[in-house]
């Protein structure tokens, strides 16, 4: 032991206080002066393995389009693929059951910090999501749809009127508070004129209208 700036140096592993034979041991095993060479962060190969798409794949049909894609994202972020998808497995969807770009942008989202979506797709884009059972791109769709920050009244309307069309209940439901609250601005618009007997009627009976009185109603 060497005593240095008050604090002892232990000499027990250096090598050149070690016996002969141990230091033949230590040349045998090339345990002497090791070096570890920097690596590439983990999160960083990660993302070069989804920018470059690499890794195990599986072949996705959709309408006659085969998509290669990364096996763990898919196993990862949808539950439709969580326990039976394998390295390898073609999957082919029913004809039409989503639509080509909304399976490209649900993917790209899977694999990438954000993307680029028209706005009158929202709908189609959560059917998608939903066919594929992506439970955290649902989520994000409905938080969207539901923020009064981003969304207009009109727009709400507009996503009111198609999710009727398309047969989506819950989400006409879920927008309907929204779409009510804003009755004024929306009877002004040409949309309202043009809207179906049945939904008028129901707007109209609705408890949630945003009016002060029947006048106001009227006169909308």
């Amino acid at each position: 032991m060497e005593k240095k700036d008050g604090l002892m140096k232990d000499f027990t592993f250096q090598f050149k206080f070690m016996p002969d034979s141990l230091k033949r041991q230590f040349t045998y095993k090339s345990l002497r002066n090791t070096v570890f060479y920097e690596k590439i962060p983990l999160q960083k190969k990660l993302k070069l393995a989804l920018e470059r798409n690499i890794g195990p794949h599986a072949y996705i049909i959709v309408n006659d389009t085969v998509y290669k894609c990364q096996v763990f994202v898919l196993r990862i972020y949808c539950t439709l693929f969580t326990n039976n998808l394998k390295r390898g497995d073609v999957v082919k969807f029913p004809r039409d059951a989503i639509s080509n770009e909304c399976f490209e942008w649900a993917y790209a989202w899977m694999t990438s910090n954000e993307i680029r979506l028209p706005r009158e797709n929202i709908l189609h884009f959560l059917v998608a999501a939903q066919y594929l059972q992506c439970n955290p791109l649902i989520k994000r769709i409905l938080e969207f749809l539901n923020d009064h920050r981003t969304n207009c009244e009109l727009f709400s309307f507009s996503c009111y009127l198609k999710a009727r069309d398309m047969g989506m209940a819950h989400i006409s439901d879920m927008i309907f508070p929204r779409v009510s609250k804003s009755f004024l601005v929306l009877v002004s618009n040409g949309d309202f004129i043009d809207m179906d007997i049945d939904v008028a009627c129901t707007l109209l009976r609705s408890r949630l209208l945003a009016v002060q009185n029947e006048i106001e109603l009227c006169s909308g």
